[in-house]
């Protein structure tokens, strides 16, 4: 069938990934694959990003055949055609009746999650709701290379596009978390990495490392593979690609366990964290709650990835076999389920 993948062109945003996913994947099932870019992102901070050019070849200014919309949802992205699907997320307990109105458009609305479906169901969304968990490409995000060195430090790690999301991603209680655990202790590192034009503080702190370059797939793999624990302090996510590379790369993760994190950081392989619920926005009630972790358990799990590195790693190994539930394979199966339906 020729479908129309209608997203940002963009190789540097979750949206962007998933979106050259959804086309090279489609592609190779038999389907002819074409992309209508909402917005074209290849400059980053000055930078040239480019976007796949076998996509941009396939680039469309009108929908062609089925539409399958892969945008933000405060995008406020309207259907051009009666059946098409949106696969979209959001990272709170409620959403506004203007995007339920939206959502309510589409034949089908398809989320990453069950408890994203729900809180779609919950807010007024009528049309046919479907789950489809994202994948990690196995062959890029998998475990180091086995090697006879130790590693001597223990290095924590977290991960974030923070110029659109630096209120949610929340690096303000990492910050607080790390100098609370680990003052003058000389053993431990946290590599924070962002992308250029991102604005981060002066830590003053030799054992922070921060980059802000644009990596290839198989450079982020590396930079994982690297770290004793990902440490995601988000407020809420509509999946958490990076936690769910992290885990590929048997690479525990410590966080809170709500949200989406319901469902993927479960089964033993994180350090899971109290969270309370706090208002999502600061002017707009309606779109409820999301949660801010607890700044004592957060500094109870670093330390405790500090002095037990064995149990680190058992958990990454658990988390890497939770990882390999969801998968590229399984998201385009059901994609294809529900555009056929």
């Amino acid at each position: 069938m020729t479908i129309t993948i209608v997203a940002p062109a963009c190789a540097f945003s979750g949206f962007g990934r998933t979106a050259i996913e959804l086309f090279s994947r489609l592609s190779e099932r038999g389907h002819t694959c074409k992309f209508k870019p909402v917005t074209v992102e290849e400059m980053l901070d000055g930078r040239k990003i480019d976007f796949p050019q076998v996509i941009k070849d396939a680039f469309v200014t009108k929908v062609e055949g089925i539409e399958l919309v892969h945008t933000p949802l405060l995008w406020k992205h309207l259907p051009q055609t009666d059946s098409a699907t949106i696969f979209t997320m959001y990272e709170s307990t409620r959403i506004p009746k203007q995007y339920v109105d939206i959502l309510n458009m589409y034949k089908n609305v398809v989320t990453p999650t069950k408890w994203n479906s729900e809180v779609f169901g919950d807010s007024g969304v009528t049309s046919g709701r479907y789950v489809a968990n994202l994948g990690v490409d196995k062959e890029t995000f998998g475990p180091p290379p086995v090697t006879g060195s130790n590693q001597s430090l223990c290095v924590f790690g977290s991960a974030a596009w923070l110029k659109p999301s630096q209120r949610r991603k929340n690096f303000v209680a990492l910050m607080t978390a790390w100098r609370a655990a680990f003052p003058g202790i000389k053993d431990v590192r946290l590599h924070l990495k962002a992308l250029p034009g991102d604005a981060l503080p002066d830590f003053r702190d030799d054992r922070v490392v921060v980059d802000k370059s644009f990596m290839q797939p198989y450079q982020l793999a590396n930079w994982y593979r690297g770290l004793s624990a990902f440490v995601s302090t988000s407020r809420c996510e509509g999946w958490n690609l990076m936690a769910h590379e992290a885990m590929a790369c048997y690479v525990p993760v410590i966080s809170h366990r709500e949200g989406a994190h319901r469902e993927i950081l479960s089964h033993g392989g994180c350090f899971p964290c109290w969270a309370k619920m706090v208002p999502h926005s600061k002017t707009d009630a309606d779109f409820g709650f999301d949660w801010e972790i607890d700044i004592d358990d957060l500094v109870d799990a670093m330390r405790f990835v500090h002095q037990d590195a064995t149990e680190a790693k058992i958990r990454g190994k658990i988390a890497q076999e939770r990882s390999r539930m969801f998968t590229w394979e399984k998201t385009i199966d059901r994609i294809e389920e529900v555009m056929n339906a």
